[in-house]
Formats: structure tokens, C-alpha cells, sequence
């Protein structure tokens, strides 16, 4: 019986844990640098109204946010184009519904595919877009619609070329809108 004592290797292990020196601190509420230190009102439930104001208090070009409207844009058939770019337009016809505000916006659309480049390249026509458009919307009739369709030379084209084909649609938006003297563009 000696000999079966020699051979166990068995040890007194307790199974308490040892109790910490501290406790656990948990911060106040002051201390989160990402919770707000007042309190605030919840935001609105529902989409909001999107008016935007330049620094001369116009009302700044706005996106085509639905894709019924985007649709409904490019099946009207009316275009003007250019050789980098085509352009689709719709004169919003019926605003008795709408405020004066939103019945004089302009929107825009955007239509870059993946002839034009990869990502980055298609993300650079698209940006470029957007500054010309807003540099020449004053040209474009109150309450129109409109869809920048890219071609696939618009992503070697120069900014000054694009300048001046946008420039010349949206003058040619604007005479064929005038000229139809209802302002639906038919």
C-alpha cells in the first residue's frame, strides 16, 4: 500500500476563486467621450424634405431619388446630345399638388455604366458631373428634370470639353422647352 501512495500525483486544488483587489468600474455617463453630454430630442420618424440653400439663398439642384422617377425620365424620349454626354429631360408638368419651393427645384439624375470605366473612373465622371451641373443649372427651365447619361469617351474627355457640351445641352433644354410654349418640352 506504501508503493500506490508514491505513485499519485494528485494535489489539493481549492476551487474558490480568489476574490479581486478590486471591483469592476464602469464609467459615468460624462465619461464616454461618444454619448452626448445633454440631453436631445429624438429625430423626425419619415423622410424629410430635402431643401437645400446655396450661400445666396437659391435653391440648390436636388437628386432624383426614387427610380420611378429616374424611369420615368428616360422612357419620355426627350434627350439632347453631345458627343461625351446625353441628356434626358422631363418638365415636371402637373404642380398644383406641390409647394412653390419644390415645384422650381431641379433634379438630377445620374447615368455612368460600366462602358465608361471601373469604379474609380465611373465615381470621377459622376463627380464631374455633379459640378457642372450645378455650375449650369441656371440654364435648365424651373420644375426640369434631368438625366446625365455618360458615353464612353466621357472618362478621357477634358474638363473644359465637358464644360461646353453641358453647357450647350442644357441651353438646348432650355430653347426647346421655350419654343414649345407650354414648357413640356413635346
Amino acid at each position: 500500500m506504501a508503493e500506490n501512495r508514491e505513485l499519485t500525483y494528485e494535489e489539493d486544488i481549492p476551487t474558490e476563486q480568489p476574490s479581486s483587489p478590486h471591483e469592476a468600474r464602469i464609467p459615468c455617463a460624462h465619461a464616454d467621450s461618444f454619448r452626448p453630454r445633454a440631453d436631445q430630442p429624438s429625430p423626425q420618424q419619415g423622410p424629410q424634405v430635402p431643401f437645400r440653400l446655396r450661400s445666396n439663398g437659391v435653391v440648390d439642384v436636388e437628386r432624383l431619388q426614387s427610380h420611378r422617377d429616374f424611369v420615368t425620365v428616360l422612357k419620355r424620349r426627350r434627350k439632347v446630345a453631345a458627343k461625351d454626354i446625353v441628356v434626358h429631360y422631363l418638365m415636371r408638368g402637373d404642380t398644383a399638388f406641390q409647394a412653390d419651393n419644390v415645384a422650381s427645384v431641379r433634379r438630377l439624375g445620374l447615368a455612368v455604366s460600366k462602358a465608361v470605366g471601373n469604379a474609380v473612373v465611373r465615381n470621377g465622371v459622376k463627380r464631374r458631373f455633379r459640378v457642372l451641373a450645378r455650375m449650369h443649372e441656371d440654364a435648365l427651365p424651373p420644375g426640369c428634370d434631368i438625366v446625365m447619361r455618360a458615353k464612353p469617351g466621357a472618362a478621357s474627355a477634358s474638363f473644359r470639353s465637358l464644360d461646353a457640351q453641358v453647357a450647350k445641352s442644357f441651353d438646348d433644354i432650355r430653347a426647346k422647352t421655350s419654343a414649345a410654349g407650354t414648357g413640356d418640352g413635346s
